[in-house]
């Protein structure tokens, strides 16, 4: 169980240490394995011998919070990135059924209406593509959203606080008018599709969670990296956007057939329960379906961890707290390379719960190395061609997000947030499969002068959510208390 005292306990070790990735608490590796031992684990860049350490950079062998004493854990992996990675072994032909989508694409990447998780989402301001996780229920409004990560959708989410009032001043959201909010495109820009892009339209990016810039400690902030798309009956092209029912309905999961009913919020105690014994199973839009044998295990219940996003232009750090960590096995035992990859960023992540699954997070971030592939003859999918590569590791784009290191295998975790912090923030609840209503696609817009660290504000008996600054004078419209 993660209780406060170990969340404290967190937070001071991640204080305490410099040269360190992050901080968690789950379960420790033993000789590769990942087992049930409790344990408080030090995230590094690299494991140094301990001859060249000080008596003060030495991490101790076990700490005891709240009467029991855990043993403790170091890994390493270099910084984390906001995206997630893909799922083989450190050769390949070991699980072969989970990397196939370095072959041949899957169809996540496609246009798909009605909509379904796990498939390709991003904005229409960004050549990128990450994953619309699920279709969940707006709290202020009771109509259908679509959930994924802030920083699939939105390219500066952070508080307005934290931001420059003088050049690069741009409304995240709403950049030149309610009637040119920023459009949720399936697929993203980075996908192919045959039409013009405002065909791929189904909606509007809705609100997001805003995050703070590099500020630690701030309790209850930086724990979820979510946002919201609204969901218009019918898309650019005047197709259905949503199904209730049969093969097709909107709450399953492109490439799970595990999903066969539209699933609950886990709750903090059911997350807090979860062992390596559990299959974790997951969609996305780069690798697909992850069940069976693909899919993957919790390591820590709670993480502490950094990594940058950008902020009018540069790479700012955030603290993120209260996240989990995730790896994945092949079926010999060996701990995987890959359970994502860059464009899985927003898939939704389901365990079992006495027999039902439930949502238990988004994937939101993982970290590469440089493990060589034990097979240096592999064939790779890169940029919609198939490509023979040679060792040492080609370097160039892979469909998603920018440049990744593609004959390198990656440290084999990834990082998500979990539902509960996302659901209470966001304002959000799971979707039960019934006929929902559909959000105003013209919402409406408050602004006040200057910047501000507040989330909400209420404005006339109703809640408005921080979507960024404007200098444009016709979006000017103070809110009335």
């Amino acid at each position: 169980m993660v209780t406060d005292s170990i969340k404290e306990k967190l937070k001071s070790i991640y204080k305490s240490n410099i040269d360190k990735v992050g901080v968690g608490f789950g379960f420790k590796i033993k000789d590769g394995q990942l087992t049930n031992e409790k344990s408080f684990t030090l995230i590094v860049k690299e494991k140094k011998p301990l001859s060249s350490l000080s008596s003060g950079e030495v991490f101790p062998k076990e700490m005891t919070v709240d009467g029991v004493t855990y043993p403790t854990d170091v890994v390493a992996f270099s910084e984390a990135e906001p995206y997630a990675f893909y799922c083989a072994g450190p050769n390949p032909d070991l699980s072969p059924t989970c990397w196939n989508w370095t072959i041949t694409p899957p169809a996540n990447r496609n246009y798909l209406r009605p909509l379904q998780g796990g498939i390709s989402l991003g904005p229409s301001n960004i050549a990128g593509s990450g994953t619309l996780g699920l279709i969940a229920v707006d709290g202020e409004t009771g109509c259908y959203v679509g959930l994924t990560n802030n920083h699939v959708v939105i390219n500066d989410p952070f508080y307005t606080g934290d931001r420059q009032l003088n050049g690069g001043i741009s409304n995240v959201t709403y950049p030149s008018g309610v009637g040119s909010a920023i459009n949720a495109y399936q697929p993203g820009l980075s996908d192919p599709f045959v039409g013009t892009n405002f065909d791929r339209s189904f909606g509007i990016v809705l609100r997001y969670v805003p995050v703070f810039s590099n500020v630690f400690p701030v309790d209850g902030i930086n724990i979820s990296d979510a946002a919201i798309v609204s969901i218009d009956q019918f898309d650019a092209q005047g197709n259905q956007t949503i199904s209730t029912s049969g093969p097709n309905a909107s709450w399953r999961q492109l490439g799970l057939s595990s999903i066969t009913a539209p699933q609950p919020f886990a709750t903090n105690l059911e997350i807090n329960s979860l062992t390596p014994a559990d299959s974790i199973i997951s969609a996305g839009r780069t690798s697909g379906g992850k069940e069976g044998v693909c899919s993957l295990r919790i390591h820590l219940l709670s993480v502490i961890y950094e990594y940058t996003q950008s902020m009018q232009g540069l790479q700012t750090p955030i603290i993120y707290q209260d996240l989990m960590s995730f790896a994945r096995y092949s079926p010999t035992g060996e701990l995987c390379a890959f359970p994502g990859f860059k464009g899985d960023s927003g898939s939704a992540m389901f365990a079992q719960f006495g027999g039902t699954w439930k949502v238990i997070g988004l994937i939101q971030a993982g970290s590469p190395n440089k493990q060589p592939l034990l097979n240096p003859n592999t064939t790779w999918y890169v940029n919609n061609t198939i490509n023979p590569i040679n060792y040492p590791p080609f370097v160039g784009p892979i469909v998603g997000f920018g440049p990744a290191l593609i004959g390198n295998a990656s440290w084999p975790y990834m990082f998500g947030c979990k539902i509960t912090n996302i659901a209470s923030q966001l304002n959000i609840q799971a979707w039960d499969g019934t006929p929902k209503c559909h959000i105003d696609p013209n919402p409406h817009t408050v602004t006040a002068c200057g910047k501000s660290f507040n989330p909400t504000v209420v404005c006339s008996g109703d809640t408005y959510w921080q979507v960024g600054l404007t200098n444009d004078p016709s979006l000017l419209n103070p809110c009335t208390p």
